[in-house]
């Protein structure tokens, strides 16, 4: 059943300030908050709360044609408060906070803890609680946030904070988890920082601060820059805050658009999107196609000027983490475009850094859909392009894709 048309992709963002998103499935006039996509930007997950915003609900829905399908829990979700939910860039894992008992009692505990849920074949695995150092049972933890490196950043109330919540990171070193580090005093404060979201390269970081000095509301978004000598001082993003207040943020996953919760609206909080050149203004174009194919489905060439970086992606291929491929075309298709994007994102960059795209189809039968799709997932942007009928390495695989970005 479709219940809204509200898309998180296509076209090219205009300057047009925050716009209610999803209205009817993400934004209801309950309170409604935080969303978080999945790399294909076909699933998320977004929260909902009780009137006093104390008890915590997950949701999950996918894209069906133009729309989402009716908002059900999440098969890793339990019957006490869970909250604020994450990707890992690649789409493996999402993190989350629980209040979830651990001991096999059925009483909530009094602080939330950081667990993850791993995608499977056939949707998530079972819940796990992080151990320690991450999580020590004594105090909460706030909005986990990975980075393509499996750097954990969160908000809490440890031994050493600047006052009231801090921000930490949680390096993973060796497949264990570090011990928590301060973020230091460029981005805490001796206000209440709870809420990271992280650049998969942690390029930069957009955090919640409550009733900071440079602030205008309650809680308001600031961004701090990485920087060779650390963290530059946060700055208020002063495209979105308000005397409201707004916090609860991601960036999609295509890096074009930032989605937070306010209660501007209603005084329950509402999922709201802006688009990035708005909040963070991009650097000066250093790319753009020189002449378009008939039709203007793709650029005949494209230049590159100068450069501050060129990634070259191998050959994606359309396996799942756990080396399973999908029946069909289309769910091939976009699957090779997932894996691309995790591949972008862990170089920090999206999909309209491509300048050239190269596709091997296994049979001509194939080329529609395969430029419906990519039309769909570029949106306006046109690298240059070569499709190539072949033979495939393995014959389960219906196409491959190799590309090369720059910034």
């Amino acid at each position: 059943m479709l219940v809204a048309l509200a898309a998180c992709g296509g076209t090219a963002p205009r300057a047009t300030g925050p716009i209610l998103f999803g209205e009817g499935v993400f934004s209801t006039r309950a309170w409604d908050f935080f969303v978080a996509f999945a790399p294909d930007e076909r699933y998320a997950l977004f929260g909902r709360a009780d009137d006093k915003f104390e008890v915590f609900t997950l949701y999950e829905t996918r894209r069906e044609g133009a729309g989402w399908s009716t908002p059900v829990k999440p098969s890793f979700a339990s019957a006490f408060s869970d909250a604020d939910p994450h990707f890992a860039p690649d789409g493996s894992a999402v993190y989350f906070i629980s209040n979830r008992p651990i001991d096999g009692s059925q009483q909530a505990r009094p602080i939330h803890d950081i667990f993850v849920a791993r995608r499977t074949g056939n949707g998530w695995s079972t819940a796990e609680r992080l151990p320690a150092p991450v999580n020590d049972g004594l105090t909460d933890r706030w909005s986990p946030a990975v980075a393509a490196s499996g750097n954990l950043y969160f908000g809490g109330e440890l031994a050493g904070t600047r006052g009231g919540s801090d921000l930490w990171v949680s390096r993973l070193v060796d497949g264990k988890y570090t011990a928590p580090e301060n973020l230091g005093d460029a981005i805490n404060s001796p206000s209440h920082e709870a809420e990271p979201w992280i650049a998969p390269d942690e390029s930069y970081l957009i955090f919640a601060g409550l009733r900071r000095p440079d602030g205008v509301g309650g809680y308001d978004l600031f961004l701090s820059r990485r920087t060779p000598t650390g963290w530059s001082h946060a700055q208020p993003l002063r495209a979105i805050n308000t005397p409201s207040s707004e916090w609860n943020h991601s960036v999609s996953p295509d890096g074009r658009w930032l989605y937070f919760t306010s209660p501007r609206r209603t005084g329950k909080g509402d999922i709201y999107r802006v688009s990035m050149e708005e909040v963070m203004p991009a650097h000066q174009q250093l790319h753009a196609p020189v002449t378009m194919a008939p039709g203007g489905a793709y650029a005949l060439a494209y230049e590159v000027a100068a450069p501050a970086r060129t990634v070259y992606i191998s050959g994606q291929i359309p396996t799942q983490p756990d080396g399973t491929v999908p029946d069909g075309f289309e769910a091939q298709c976009r699957l090779v475009w997932a894996n691309i994007d995790a591949q972008l994102a862990a170089a920090g960059m999206t999909r309209r850094d491509l300048v050239k795209v190269t596709t091997f189809l296994s049979d001509r039968k194939y080329r529609d859909a395969n430029s419906r799709i990519r039309r769909e997932l570029l949106g306006d942007h046109f690298p240059a392009l070569t499709i190539v009928i072949t033979g495939i390495y393995d014959q389960e695989w219906l196409l491959e894709i190799e590309a090369i970005a720059s910034r």
